[in-house]
């Protein structure tokens, strides 16, 4: 078979360029610490390689995510909590204004404190957290979730509850809707509310009542009212919607006075529907009062309504009553709300507690993911150093050898 010079010549220098190639190869591997640079060098592995990154990179975004939640989680615990410290003087306002020493001009400087703490509340109702978004609003992040028209506060936000996916199978919710913390508020206590109607003019006073038996309790509206008996006695009846309920509710009542039992100041009212009240004082024959099922309220209107009967003044029996019943239903309506944001804050603090768990979790899975990546990347610096050395001295024998080689020529010995 007949080689050119040429032919050498090409080969030899292909040769020198694939010992460069992989001398280059090598060199590149040490300089960087990894064994596969691009997926020529072994395909599997960098297949495997790039499933594992993106497995890390996912890990991370839930890290990520996790910081997030727990950031704005902790801001609106750190505004719950200044809440609830605002609720519990709020109750010890009211426990004062209660003292029966206590004078109307008294009162008043309680209503100004009662005042500016609700301004504060509202502010902090608004508050925004470290993006400039409202904590409250549920998902409308970028809408004031209150306002106040003068009569009524107003809820702008939603019901939506923001969640994050913090691990592969856990979602944590990054808050709390405003409607939830501050509007929702049961009243009350909690089942059904009693108050005084407007236009009593007597001295009764209401309690906030219990659910004697929750089999019985229809949550209907009732009504108790009072007449003299024929002998000039004060007695009293209850109505639920549709006729009298009390006496005899259980049989078809007569409704007549002479049927209703006596009034007993401070006595318990219990009447088979499962509800127990009491009224202290004397009412007047045309006063009534009401037992309704727990509405909802917002805390604003709950302070509000404080502080105006704060200001209302007690010089007469009948405001004297209506004061001691607004600070009865006052101190049930602030409870209920204290129990609220309580329970807020509870949920809060287990999903801080979830997402220093899954933080953990995520922790661990990403050391063994860059772990795995370390063994199928991470270079053998002795074998390399070796092959380095190796492929070195073979690159200087070829270059070496090609100079001789190249010499040679037929016409030197002609």
């Amino acid at each position: 078979m007949r080689i050119s010079t040429q032919q050498i010549q090409q080969t030899a220098i292909n040769a020198l360029l694939r010992q460069q190639a992989e001398l280059s190869n090598t060199q590149n591997q040490l300089a960087l610490g990894k064994r596969v640079i691009t997926p020529s060098d072994d395909p599997v592995a960098s297949a495997n390689l790039l499933n594992l990154e993106q497995e890390l990179e996912v890990t991370k975004q839930y890290q990520f995510n996790a910081n997030m939640a727990k950031s704005r989680l902790g801001q609106e615990e750190t505004a719950l909590t200044a809440v609830t410290n605002q609720i519990h003087r709020v109750r010890e306002l009211a426990i004062q204004a209660s003292n029966a020493t206590y004078t109307d001009e008294d009162r008043k400087m309680i209503s100004a404190e009662a005042r500016h703490i609700l301004d504060e509340l509202f502010d902090m109702a608004n508050s925004k957290d470290s993006n400039n978004e409202y904590l409250f609003s549920g998902y409308k992040g970028d809408i004031k979730p209150f306002d106040y028209d003068g009569l009524n506060y107003i809820y702008n936000g939603d019901d939506g509850q923001r969640s994050l996916k913090i691990g592969a199978s856990r979602t944590i919710a990054d808050g709390d809707p405003g409607s939830k913390v501050f509007m929702n508020i049961r009243t009350g206590n909690g089942t059904f509310r009693a108050y005084d109607d407007p236009a009593n003019i007597g001295a009764g006073v209401i309690n906030g009542g219990t659910v004697t038996d929750n089999a019985l309790y229809d949550r209907l509206d009732y009504t108790i009212s009072f007449a003299n008996n024929s002998a000039g006695d004060l007695v009293y009846l209850v109505n639920d919607d549709s006729a009298v309920i009390q006496p005899a509710w259980v049989q078809p009542p007569t409704g007549l006075p002479d049927d209703a039992p006596l009034f007993v100041s401070e006595s318990s009212i219990n009447f088979g529907r499962g509800v127990s009240v009491s009224i202290s004082g004397t009412p007047d024959v045309s006063d009534t009062f009401k037992i309704v099922p727990s509405p909802n309220q917002d805390f604003f209107t709950t302070l509000e309504s404080f502080a105006d009967a704060l200001e209302a003044g007690t010089m007469t029996v009948e405001s004297q009553a209506k004061f001691n019943n607004a600070m009865n239903r006052t101190l049930y309506d602030i409870d209920l709300a204290l129990d609220n944001f309580l329970n807020v804050r509870a949920e809060i603090g287990a999903r801080l507690n979830a997402i220093e768990s899954q933080e953990s979790i995520n922790d661990d899975f990403k050391i063994q993911i860059e772990s795995f990546i370390s063994t199928i990347q991470d270079l053998d610096y002795a074998e390399a150093i070796s092959r380095f050395n190796l492929q070195q001295a073979g690159l200087q024998a070829a270059q070496q050898s090609y100079v001789q080689i190249q010499g040679l020529s037929l016409f030197n010995y002609l």
